[in-house]
């Protein structure tokens, strides 16, 4: 399937109407999608919407708009072409409105020279690097996603290049209403349906989109859902509207001089487990237990010196205790005794080191699985004194905070922004000094350790005084803790809702 680039368009079909709520509006939903296609790794040469005869048309100082008897031929990066008269759609299975505009793509397409045509609708989304490079990668054929919840192709999304732009162009010169009464899944002539990839069309059964899906169809926010956190694939959370997105759950942290303003950490931690319910936990750095005790599945635990309190096996099953450092449990304890299907949840919390964390986190993600999450702790200093790595106190210092200490770990954030773009990570504003949320890790990988020689090299040149606490806080998003658990929702959109009970093994 891989071969030489061909030239791309990229396109969706469109109708706006004030009546159908503000979320279908252009600055809403066709923005986000406009957004969503450029913040991909998507070859794309030029963006297309085609209009079913909306009332209005959106005032986008980025967007050329042609009508019906125009000039077809243009280079603009971002095309709306507008049907005058509106034909909508009549029925489940008669939709004209749809079928004209996705007749008129190839035309289009021939006008201007393109080799390859993307179809994803406007409540569509590409979201893993893994499917974007798959879709980039097809070369030839009319490919589509498998679609769980109707046991049949998505139509949503869809990849014609090569030889199938004939066909494309054949299949659109049939009447609009030649497709009425038909399943359009089951009529277009796929050449190929791909069913490696999670996703699913989940807004037609739950109100948000897992964080292990690749791809998703009809993600439409509904509820008191904020955009960013629903969007919780974009950049820096990001909001999709252009025009200010409301209600937004994910607040730019501005470094405070003297604390973290959400929840402790383990109050979120108690919440997390509460809501999604993981199976299996692992923690490095355990102490007293302060962190293990608020989670209720199996675990397996690593410290080089436990002071365990009274009370921290009352809320499991199976606790599995090993006494010595993290680099002698990865050397000869294997956790995938215990795990054997990987993790679910992962707290690194050891020796306050750069270099160490880097080391767990490498070990860690090992054993994890495709929807785990790693939290590290005490990457978000809010002083230079406790960044330092030996640890001192500053008798100057707030009685409250004189005697927290971070340690240079917040350096092991640096290098997952460089050499692990493809991981999700955000930040929890979790006092006593922040927490880091990995997701989409993955166990084959040996990024880290194929230049693990080079990052800690450059962690010992690198200073918090002169990197700066705006540019630490500025490399991944910040999420408010605490409305992430005010509502059940509100967590599952952030982390999806990865152990479902029917995965249980």
């Amino acid at each position: 399937m891989v071969g030489a680039r061909q030239r791309t368009l990229v396109f969706c079909t469109a109708y706006t109407h004030d009546a159908a709520g503000p979320f279908y509006t252009w600055d809403q939903r066709y923005r986000a999608w406009v957004n969503a296609i450029r913040s991909t790794t998507l070859d794309c040469d030029q963006i297309l919407i085609v209009d079913d005869g909306s009332a209005s048309l959106p005032d986008w100082p980025d967007a050329t708009i042609l009508c019906e008897r125009d000039d077809l031929r243009t280079d603009a990066p971002l095309v709306i072409y507008h049907f005058e008269n509106h034909l909508g759609r009549h029925a489940i299975s008669d939709f004209p409105g749809w079928v004209r505009s996705f007749f008129f793509a190839p035309t289009f397409a021939q006008a201007n020279g393109f080799e390859k045509i993307v179809h994803i609708e406007a409540d569509g989304f590409l979201i893993s690097h893994r499917v974007q490079q798959y879709v980039n990668d097809v070369r030839d054929g009319w490919v589509s996603f498998f679609c769980p919840l109707f046991m049949r192709p998505e139509s949503g999304i869809q990849i014609i290049a090569g030889s199938s732009m004939e066909s494309y162009r054949d299949f659109a010169r049939q009447p609009v209403d030649a497709l009425a009464g038909m399943v359009i899944e089951t009529t277009l002539p796929f050449t190929h349906v791909e069913n490696s990839f999670v996703g699913d069309r989940y807004g037609e059964y739950i109100d948000y989109v897992p964080i292990q899906a690749d791809w998703c169809m009809q993600a439409v926010p509904r509820g008191n859902i904020p955009l960013d956190i629903f969007y919780w694939w974009l950049p820096q959370g990001g909001s999709p509207s252009t025009t200010g997105a409301e209600a937004v759950v994910i607040e730019r942290q501005t470094v405070d001089a003297s604390a973290h303003t959400g929840v402790w950490y383990t109050d979120f931690f108690w919440h997390f487990d509460k809501v999604l319910k993981p199976r299996s936990y692992f923690e490095v750095g355990t102490n007293a237990g302060q962190s293990l005790r608020v989670f209720s599945c199996d675990a397996v635990c690593v410290d080089p010196h436990f002071v365990l309190q009274p009370g921290v096996l009352e809320a499991r099953k199976r606790t599995f205790f090993f006494q010595g450092t993290s680099d002698e449990f990865f050397s000869g304890d294997d956790l995938s005794r215990v795990f054997p299907q990987g993790f679910d949840v992962a707290f690194l919390d050891g020796l306050h080191h750069a270099e160490v964390l880097l080391r767990d986190f490498i070990n860690a993600e090992r054993h994890s699985h495709e929807r785990s999450v790693i939290f590290l702790h005490d990457c978000l200093p809010f002083n230079e004194r406790m960044a330092e790595r030996v640890r001192r106190w500053d008798e100057t210092e707030d009685e409250a905070t004189r005697d927290f200490w971070t340690g240079d770990v917040w350096k092991v954030v640096t290098a997952l922004k460089k050499y692990r773009p493809d991981l999700k990570v955000f930040y929890l504003d979790c006092g006593p000094a922040g927490l880091v949320a990995c997701l989409n890790l993955a166990r084959q990988s040996t990024t880290l350790w194929d230049n693990y020689a080079e990052i800690v090299a450059h962690f010992e040149r690198l200073d918090l005084a002169d990197f700066g606490f705006q540019a630490l806080w500025a490399e991944f998003p910040t999420l408010d803790s605490r409305k992430l658990i005010e509502a059940p929702s509100n967590m599952r959109a952030a982390f999806g809702d990865p152990w479902s009970p029917a995965e249980v093994t």
